[in-house]
């Protein structure tokens, strides 16, 4: 089995998974059909079919293309997400084959989306198996919870992976290492094992090298929402159960604000491109986030240097400028007091590929 990550947009992976004796191909999360073609036909691979982790754009935005480019292909997504371009739905414990030494389960691992789906992947040779987690686990930190609960991320993260053999190599859908330790070294600062991967990790980002993979028994070592069963990480966070302190963690880092680091912050929100502002599914929208999305209200406004050429997007009697969309001025905002998100109406869609992942 040889798995092949590409990188996409601002910080995304696809991969490849390719089983070496017959060629075959699976496409996780292409959201750039070409490139990840490329990357196929220079290993020689064929790609039999594509593996959807969520509904967000940044990872299903590819799958309708990629149906265009090789015609016939199946596009798996989970059944309750309603996965752009999916052509085949699935669900927790449905198994797919790939060649003749891969086998892939699929595992509902629910609340950055509500049917978010994680792949575990084994192969007959006896290699260490890979899980591929999308949003919902990182190196050293989980997704936002946009359509879940923190008891849904305990699940997810703690019982449905964290069950899976530590030498598990995890592969997730974003390259978000190096912040995330940093956010874990606020909160763990004597842990000596996230410390050494913080250095290892910006040794590697340093040569432009991924950090991936990472392996299920490491990140119950470096990252605090897998470690919240401990009692002194509940005691840390003065939390009565893992439930609690996956909440409280989860709320500080929602409102943590990086020193140093460039971007913008709103509110409390910093610059995690897992706090960007993405395309929903729904047209012509643009979601902010769920109930953790920051109050708008607030006069002033606030940078977005990953848009190059432009400095800033400010807020003017409820609307927001957004001047890097040309003929554009302003667009009307809605900000909604509840668990839904907070919608800048009245975008063009598709929104181009450079308007950051909200992951």
């Amino acid at each position: 089995m040889k798995i092949v990550p590409v990188a996409c947009l601002q910080d995304n992976y696809a991969y490849l998974i390719v089983d070496e004796s017959t060629k075959s191909a699976a496409a996780v999360d292409p959201v750039e059909p070409e490139k990840v073609l490329a990357a196929a036909g220079e290993v020689g691979a064929h790609i039999d079919f594509v593996l959807t982790t969520h509904h967000h754009w940044d990872h299903a935005g590819g799958n309708e293309k990629m149906t265009q480019l090789v015609p016939g292909i199946k596009v798996y997504g989970g059944s309750l997400d309603n996965v752009k371009g999916c052509t085949d739905q699935v669900e927790n414990g449905i198994k797919l084959s790939l060649g003749k030494d891969i086998e892939i389960l699929c595992l509902h691992t629910p609340c950055h989306t509500k049917g978010h789906i994680s792949y575990y992947v084994t192969s007959k040779e006896g290699e260490d198996p890979a899980v591929f987690t999308g949003d919902t686990l990182f190196i050293a930190g989980c997704g936002r919870f946009f359509e879940g609960t923190a008891e849904q991320m305990h699940q997810s993260l703690c019982v449905t992976l964290g069950s899976l053999p530590k030498p598990t190599r995890v592969y997730c859908g974003h390259e978000y290492t190096v912040q995330n330790l940093k956010f874990m070294l606020t909160v763990e600062p004597d842990n000596e094992k996230m410390k050494q991967k913080m250095e290892w990790a910006q040794k590697q980002r340093e040569a432009n090298q991924p950090t991936v993979p990472s392996t299920i028994g490491e990140e119950f070592e470096i990252n605090t929402f897998m470690r919240v069963d401990l009692p002194e990480i509940q005691a840390k966070f003065g939390a009565k159960s893992p439930v609690d302190a996956m909440r409280e963690v989860r709320k500080i880092k929602d409102n943590w604000k990086a020193s140093g680091v460039g971007g913008f912050t709103l509110n409390g929100w910093v610059d995690e491109p897992a706090n960007w502002p993405k395309p929903s599914c729904r047209p012509g929208m643009i979601s902010l986030g769920g109930a953790n999305t920051p109050n708008l209200t607030a006069a002033g406004s606030f940078t977005l240097p990953f848009f190059l050429g432009f400095a800033a997007v400010t807020r003017v009697a409820g609307s927001l400028a957004l001047p890097f969309f040309p003929g554009l001025a302003a667009v009307k905002s809605v900000f909604v007091a509840s668990s839904s998100p907070a919608l800048i109406t009245g975008l063009p869609c598709p929104c181009p590929s450079s308007f950051g992942p909200l992951s």
